[in-house]
């Protein structure tokens, strides 16, 4: 069995002035290269935590492999530079490790999902 764990997750408040754009993101939270995924988030009180585990309480049978995990808190809702770069980072992972049994990322399909800013008035969806 093969399975890709990987996480996009903010706390957001959509009242603050602060832009949740890519430098905020890098400075204030989590963005993981696919390497650095399990040794920094597989002993935490995470979500990726949890599946880590579970995953491996299956058996020996599991392959397990992993896709970027991004995180950050207390910004303004996402600006679309973050989903951009998100889904770059996400979708060569996802195509190297394809066909896949079991996958845990969450990507919204309309930034509106995700409290994304829209970009000149139009929503625009996460995508190369």
């Amino acid at each position: 069995m093969k399975v890709l764990i990987s996480e996009f997750r903010q706390e957001s408040n959509s009242l603050t002035p602060i832009r949740s754009d890519l430098q905020f993101w890098r400075k204030s939270g989590w963005v993981l290269d696919p390497g650095q995924v399990r040794d920094h988030l597989a002993q935490q009180n995470t979500a990726v935590a949890g599946m880590i585990s579970a995953v491996e309480a299956h058996g020996s049978d599991v392959q397990l492999e992993f896709g970027p995990a991004w995180y950050s808190q207390s910004g303004g809702t996402a600006e679309q530079d973050v989903m951009d770069a998100y889904w770059r980072a996400f979708a060569p992972e996802l195509d190297k490790h394809l066909p896949l049994d079991a996958g845990s990322p969450v990507l919204p399909r309309r930034p509106a999902d995700h409290g994304v800013r829209r970009r000149g008035g139009r929503a625009r969806p996460p995508g190369p």
